[in-house]
């Protein structure tokens, strides 16, 4: 990976963090943002579960 690769993913990494912000922090898409990541650590906790059980 070239410097300019390493260069062009921490800019996207960047405006990728910076939109999450943007929406956890505004008073219109805060709710179903956080409704989202909460959903989702659900979800995952579910998955992870269920395969430590099976597993």
């Amino acid at each position: 990976m070239s410097y300019f690769d390493t260069f062009i993913v921490l800019t996207l990494l960047e405006d990728i963090f910076k939109g999450a912000k943007d929406l956890a922090t505004s008073p219109e898409t805060a709710g179903c943002f956080w409704g989202i990541v909460v959903g989702l650590i659900v979800v995952l906790s579910t998955a992870l579960l269920l395969v430590s059980i099976v597993g």
